[in-house]
C-alpha cells in the first residue's frame, strides 16, 4: 500500500515536500533525493516526516468501473487534500482501449479492486 508523507527537510533552506512511498524509510531516501535535486549542493541536515494518508490502488492494479468496465492503473499521483482527507488522480487504461483520469477516491459501488 502506497502512503503519502509530507516531510521538512532542512538544506541550506527549509524545504517542504510531497513524498509518495512504501515506508518511513523509502520517504526519507526519496525525500533526500528530492531535496538535494532542489539544492544542488545543499547538505541535508534533518528530515521530520508526518504521514498523511495511504491509498491502496497502485500501477498495474486491474479495477472495474461502473460505467467505463475493467482496466488498469496506469499512475496514480496525489492531486490535493490534507492529512485524512488526501485526493488522487488515476489514469486507467481501459480494456476498451481508452485512457481516462479519475479523480480518487471513488465509492465502491463506482470503482472495485480486482487486484494486480
Amino acid at each position: 500500500m502506497t502512503k503519502y508523507y509530507t516531510a521538512r527537510i532542512t538544506v541550506t533552506q527549509e524545504l517542504t515536500l510531497a513524498v509518495a512511498a512504501e515506508s518511513s524509510e523509502d520517504a526519507r531516501r526519496r525525500a533526500r533525493e528530492q531535496a538535494e535535486a532542489q539544492v544542488p549542493g545543499g547538505t541535508v541536515a534533518s528530515i521530520d516526516l508526518t504521514l498523511d494518508g495511504e491509498i491502496a490502488i497502485a500501477a498495474g492494479v486491474r479495477v472495474r468501473h461502473a460505467v467505463f468496465g475493467e482496466g488498469e492503473i496506469m499512475e496514480v499521483e496525489r492531486s490535493g487534500g490534507t492529512s485524512g482527507r488526501l485526493s488522487f488522480r488515476a489514469s486507467v487504461r481501459w480494456d476498451s482501449g481508452k485512457t481516462v483520469q479519475l479523480a480518487l477516491p471513488l465509492p465502491k459501488d463506482k470503482l472495485e479492486i480486482l487486484g494486480s
